[in-house]
């Protein structure tokens, strides 16, 4: 169970996952984002989050697009939640 999980621990097991969640994503609302996928946003946190990347505005920006990851999250298989870890350890911080 991921509930353990520390929110970078999540950001790590989302952002190697293959996007299992993906078929939550409402069909009306258009294709699906593929640049916002819970795993791109996760694997994009988790680089700034262990400053391998500078948490720049452009790069914040790309991680504050949480819809896809808030429509796939009930969906998860593993319990992750890559909103919660993201706001959490890069949108709170302020990086």
């Amino acid at each position: 169970m991921t509930e353990a999980r520390t929110p970078l621990e999540q950001l790590r097991y989302c952002s190697l996952c293959p996007n299992i969640c993906r078929a939550a994503w409402p069909l009306e609302r258009g294709p699906y984002p593929e640049g916002e996928a819970p795993s791109a946003v996760a694997y994009l946190a988790l680089q700034v989050a262990e400053q391998r990347i500078e948490a720049a505005p452009d790069i914040l920006a790309s991680v504050s697009r949480l819809d896809v990851a808030e429509a796939c999250r009930a969906a998860c298989p593993h319990g992750v939640d890559t909103p919660a870890a993201v706001r959490s350890l890069v949108l709170v911080r302020g990086a």
